[in-house]
C-alpha cells in the first residue's frame, strides 16, 4: 500500500566528517538524525532556475545551500561539545552548523540518498 500525501516528512541517518583534532590528517564520522521535509520535483526544478538566474558570485554564495534551508526541519542526537547537553534545532544553530563545510556536505550526502534509494539498493 502506498499513502499518498501532500507533504512527506522524515528522519534520516546523517555522517559528517569532520577533522580529528587529536590526530593530523584524520577524520572523525560523527552521525546524528536529520527531519527532511523534501521538495518535490517541481520545487527542485524551480530552486534550480532561480539558483541559475543569480547573476553575481555573492547573490549565489548568498543561496548557496537554499535546499538545505527549504527541507531540514530538525535534528536528533546534535549535543553540546562541553556539556553533551541536546542543542535544540533552531534557525541560528543551524546557520551555525553550516557555516562548516563538512556539514552541508554530510546533508547533501543524506538528502541525495533518502531520495534516490541508493542505501537501500545497497543492501539488497
Amino acid at each position: 500500500m502506498f499513502v499518498l500525501a501532500a507533504a512527506y516528512s522524515f528522519l534520516w541517518p546523517v555522517t559528517v566528517e569532520t577533522p580529528d583534532p587529536a590526530v593530523p590528517g584524520a577524520y572523525l564520522q560523527q552521525t546524528f538524525k536529520v527531519r527532511f521535509e523534501p521538495l518535490s520535483k517541481e520545487q527542485g526544478i524551480a530552486l534550480d532556475e532561480e539558483f541559475r538566474a543569480l547573476e553575481t558570485l555573492e547573490e549565489r554564495i548568498a543561496h548557496e545551500h537554499d535546499l538545505l534551508f527549504r527541507t531540514v526541519r530538525d535534528w536528533e542526537d546534535v549535543v553540546d561539545p562541553s556539556t553533551r547537553e541536546p542543542v535544540p534545532f533552531t534557525d541560528e544553530n543551524f546557520r551555525t552548523a553550516m557555516r562548516f563545510p563538512w556539514f552541508p556536505t554530510g546533508l547533501y550526502r543524506a538528502y541525495r540518498d533518502a531520495m534516490t534509494g541508493d542505501k537501500a539498493r545497497l543492501g539488497n
